[in-house]
């Protein structure tokens, strides 16, 4: 079980995992990592908040995946990289509540941030920062199949909605960031 706590907020994750294995693992310090497989089994993320609130068919956590696989995954020059991705029966459910908030916006809650104007003086006395270098992906094969489903449900409208959208598949391939020009196949 994978349990985080952020200090000074509110957000508490607690999910499950039931197993992970990794092959061929090559560390070669923070430049670079390599691994042959990674696959996950039985995922469960993002536990509900308010499980007494919900439908009685809904799932305790707002998403589950069966299995996931990732083949020659690597992680260099600010690259994440993998040849394939499989997600095997991926289940989420989405609920809008009456106020009209998504239930998954409580776990990524909006910061509030205080905007206050600085004299030039105190402008030129803050030392300049570095923008963050952008993580690129590249990706040979992303796969979504298997036993999926997406429920989506609206109690911000009279009468409320429920959508359910059942063996949801799709495949899409060479991604990759560094060439945005490039299509991507999408099946």
């Amino acid at each position: 079980e994978i349990g985080v706590r952020l200090v000074g907020s509110e957000m508490c994750i607690r999910d499950s995992v039931e197993s992970i294995a990794l092959t061929e693992l090559l560390y070669e310090g923070t430049d670079a990592i390599k691994i042959g497989l990674v696959d996950v089994k039985n995922v469960a993320m993002l536990e509900r908040k308010a499980n007494e609130t919900a439908p009685e068919d809904a799932s305790a956590h707002l998403a589950t995946i069966k299995h996931i696989e990732l083949k020659a995954m690597t992680l260099s020059d600010n690259t994440f990289g993998a040849d394939t991705i499989v997600l095997d029966s991926v289940n989420t459910w989405m609920e809008r509540d009456e106020e009209g908030n998504l239930e998954l916006s409580t776990w990524f809650p909006a910061e509030e941030v205080a905007v206050t104007e600085a004299s030039e003086t105190e402008a030129s006395e803050v030392p300049a920062v570095a923008e963050a270098e952008s993580l690129n992906i590249r990706i040979g094969n992303f796969v979504i199949n298997g036993a999926n489903k997406v429920v989506f449900r609206d109690t911000s409208v009279d009468p409320s909605v429920r959508l359910d959208l059942e063996e949801v598949a799709f495949s899409l391939g060479n991604l990759d960031t560094r060439d945005p020009d490039t299509l991507s196949p999408f099946q």
